[in-house]
């Protein structure tokens, strides 16, 4: 076993010496008046600090309009003030010598505060050093969940089908609320995004190439949603309603329940749903003997999700508070997945037999997820700031599977009497975390972010199959399967922010991770050590010579760990001689990643990125033999490198006066795929064209009607483990309306069905001349959605906390 001990001795020590060293920050006074435009004093008036479109503090003038603001940092440079006063609002003002008096004016007449909100209802794409920044608009976010705004960002994808949203070009999106990475379920995530009123989302961030700060299998990118914080005690609520239909119904119920009275702040998330998953098959097989198979399947499965968030903050103090959050889901399910192969021998069509496969399934899930956090604030702007968490997750699984395979002749009678089988798969996994991490504030702009991070994973996997002989169901131990896996995990980060003008920023971080991990079939006698220690650098440099014009590069080393669940052993068979099963020896992938990107005018943006994958794994279908057959394996293999460019563009435009936006995207992949470790080594080159294109449409803004039409197209594209035949495409339909406290949603998804069936082509083996699949997802759809808002909507939000575990629970694959 792996020692961590001289490892955490000097990561703690470096942190610990961070912490002794690092002088206090001189704080800067700010001071200044609000006045009228005749030069009156205005008492008691408001007076917000932003930093560039943030709004960092709010304090109030005394009886003579003065106003006072220690600022902890010595560059002011993107810190803004701004007066508010009954109605009345004044320009905003840049900070540029805290030395000079701020007088704040207000103009009476003609300066009306509509909204508390340095931005206008119109959106933006803005590019930050590290990230671009979008700001909904007041029509796009009124009488809409969180969820249903999100579908209409730039640059994010939002698929139905998979309940998941995703950076356009990226695969494996983190989401993170209030910069704290989301550890929930994507089926709560989604519950809670749609109990999340859009009103509440002050600004969104999308991190395309993350740096060291974040863990380094954040290959996907992060969606950074950012939420408005009040400051009034009370509670709010408010409750949904969605039904689905296509080929069957799914309805989901959810709600959300804050309260907050002085230092406590409580919310409570409840979800149900009734959901389905259904897919057909067509799976053409051609043997480099002749023969041919010919496997038409049907997957339908039923589940039901009950779960529940809470989480609950106390504020210690102005600068302290303590936070606990936790989730659970159970899911109950059952399935049904049925196959019948026809066998077409080299000979004439008499020859020709059957197999049906039919397998019936029960499936029960628990999920069971805590956190506990101290948060301390290091000085009045809460700029600097130590943060601990320590968390766990269960997850805890039981399947149960009933199959059996009938073999049926030419004519159609039973050839040899049914054969059957059961299996029981109880899979328990159980994860324990502990994070800290230190943020400081330095003089000449600069930011300093440090952290460490453990991570213990255990995973017990003790799969049974049975032979049903002589009317009992005996024991198969040569496909039983008694799977352990443990895994320590130790991070420690440190990273640099640095300010140099109003025109350049860069940021510069390393991040050291060290893995152990031991895999093992018991029941087999195979086991497998591994231990790691890879160095994660990154760099990022923004310059934006005027406002119209941001230009961005950043360079990051990564790593893609496999999903657990790809690891756990267990069989679905086609037919008795053709399977998928899972790789409990999959390697990691080591990814180096550079993105130029360039932004115009808010309304145009280019991202150029560039990434080399080494140690790649995909889906293949390769041949083996057991008890001297031949058959064939659906499975994970690492295969080699790939090398791929990704150009993505953004167009947002506005026409008829507001009436009408439209955001287009169309983004292009050159992609260069090597194989090294295939029975048939193989080199692939992939181009490819995908385009997205989301169509607002402000019909009423005073009676509250607005339309979206969205329209994507996937273009056929290819890897080293296949080639998609076809191009798809889909038309969206959504019209709301706004009630009062209802808003009313119609939606008609892939109207004319053109994103359903999807045509694969896999690669060849020395068994198999071809092996086609042709797969139907039936994603044609209409759905109905009822959201009511009721309670005291200037609740303060419970503050999103920091987790421990963003390592696992990104391979949990939640």
């Amino acid at each position: 076993m792996i020692r961590f001990s001289s490892v955490y001795k000097v990561i703690y020590l470096t942190i610990l010496l961070v912490l002794i060293q690092l002088a206090i920050v001189r704080g800067q006074n700010i001071k200044g008046r609000v006045v009228g435009v005749n030069g009156k004093e205005l008492a008691y008036a408001t007076v917000s600090l932003f930093k560039d479109t943030v709004e960092l503090k709010k304090l109030s003038c005394d009886s003579l309009g003065n106003f006072e603001l220690k600022l902890q940092t010595s560059n002011i440079n993107g810190y803004k003030l701004k007066a508010f006063y009954l109605k009345n609002v004044s320009p905003l003002v840049n900070l540029t010598d805290p030395e000079h008096f701020v007088n704040l004016i207000i103009n009476d007449n003609s300066t009306i505060l509509k909204e508390i909100n340095i931005v206008g209802n119109k959106p933006s794409l803005i590019r930050k050093p590290d990230r671009f920044l979008f700001i909904p608009g007041k029509a796009l976010a009124e009488g809409s969940s969180s969820l249903d705004m999100m579908r209409h960002v730039p640059l994010i994808k939002y698929e139905e089908s998979g309940e998941a949203l995703s950076i356009i070009g990226k695969s494996g999106t983190v989401v993170y609320i209030n910069n704290k990475k989301t550890t929930i379920p994507k089926e709560m995530l989604v519950q809670m995004l749609s109990s999340l009123p859009a009103e509440n989302i002050k600004s969104i961030e999308i991190i395309t190439n993350p740096s060291s700060e974040y863990a380094a299998n954040t290959t996907g990118g992060i969606i950074n949603i950012n939420i408005k914080r009040q400051l009034n005690d009370g509670w709010l609520g408010n409750l949904a309603f969605i039904s689905q239909q296509s080929n069957y119904n799914k309805s989901f119920l959810n709600g959300s329940v804050n309260y907050r009275k002085n230092k406590l702040s409580i919310n409570v998330i409840p979800s149900f749903s009734n959901d389905y998953s259904f897919h057909t098959d067509v799976n053409m097989l051609n043997y480099t003997d002749g023969r041919e198979q010919k496997i038409d399947s049907r997957y339908f499965r039923r589940y039901t999700v009950l779960g529940g968030g809470l989480n609950v903050d106390y504020d210690l103090t102005k600068n302290d508070y303590i936070s606990f959050n936790g989730w659970r889901s159970n899911v109950y399910g059952k399935s049904d997945q049925s196959s019948n192969t026809a066998f077409s021998m080299a000979g004439p069509p008499t020859s020709n037999t059957q197999q049906n496969t039919l397998i019936k399934s029960d499936d029960f899930y628990i999920y069971n997820f805590g956190n506990l956090n101290y948060h301390h604030a290091l000085d009045t702007l809460g700029v600097s700031s130590l943060d601990f968490n320590i968390d766990y997750n269960q997850f805890f699984q039981r399947k149960k599977d009933d199959g059996n395979f009938t073999d049926l002749d030419y004519a159609g009678n039973v050839s040899r009497p049914t054969v059957r089988y059961k299996s029981n798969l109880p899979q328990d996994l159980f994860n324990m975390s502990e994070k800290v991490e230190y943020i400081r504030s330095l003089n000449k702009g600069m930011r300093l972010k440090a952290g460490a991070q453990f991570s213990n994973t255990h995973v017990n996997n003790d799969l049974h199959y049975y032979n049903y002989v002589d009317q009992n169901y005996i024991p198969d131990n040569t496909l039983s399967n008694d799977y352990y896996y443990s895994e320590k995990y130790l991070g420690g980060f440190v990273s640099l922010e640095r300010t140099l003008n109003s025109k350049w920023s860069t940021n510069i971080g390393l991040r050291a991770e060290r893995t152990s991990y031991s895999t093992e079939v018991r029941n087999l006698g195979i086991a497998k050590d591994s231990t790691y220690t890879n160095l994660f650098p990154s760099l990022s440099v923004g310059f934006t010579p005027d406002q119209q014009n941001q230009f961005g590069l950043s360079i990051s080393r990564k790593i893609n760990r496999p999903n657990i669940e790809l690891l756990f052993p267990g069989r679905t068979y086609y037919n008795e001689n053709y399977y998928a099963e899972n790789n409990p020896f999959l390697q990691p992938v080591l990814i180096y990643n550079t993105e130029l990107t360039y932004t115009s005018h808010g309304k145009y943006t280019f991202l150029l990125n560039y990434y080399n994958a080494r140690n790649n794994y995909a889906n293949f279908t390769v041949p083996v033999t057991e008890n001297g057959i031949s058959k064939l394996k659906s499975t994970y293999i690492n295969y080699g490198h790939v090398n791929a460019f990704d150009l993505v563009i953004v167009v947002n435009q506005i026409f008829f006066d507001g009436f009408w936006e439209t955001n287009f995207t169309p983004s292009f992949n050159l992609s260069y795929y090597k194989g090294a470790n295939l029975s048939v080594p193989t080199n692939v080159t992939n181009h490819s064209l995908n385009i997205f294109l989301d169509n607002t449409l402000y019909i009423s803004k005073t009676k509250k009607w607005t339309a979206f039409v969205t329209f994507k197209y996937t273009g056929a594209s290819k890897d080293l483990s296949g080639e998609t035949l076809n191009a798809r495409s889909s038309l969206n339909l959504e019209v709301k309306k706004v009630v009062q406290k209802f808003s009313f949603y119609l939606i008609l998804g892939d109207i004319y069905n053109g994103n359903s069936t999807v045509k694969t082509a896999r690669l060849s083996n020395q068994l198999l001349t071809r092996n086609q699949i042709e797969s139907n997802n039936y994603n044609r759809s209409v759905a109905l959605k009822i959201r009511y808002n009721f309670g005291n909507n200037q609740l303060k939000t419970n503050k999103q906390r920091g987790i421990g575990n963003e390592e696992v629970k990104r391979r949990v694959g939640f």
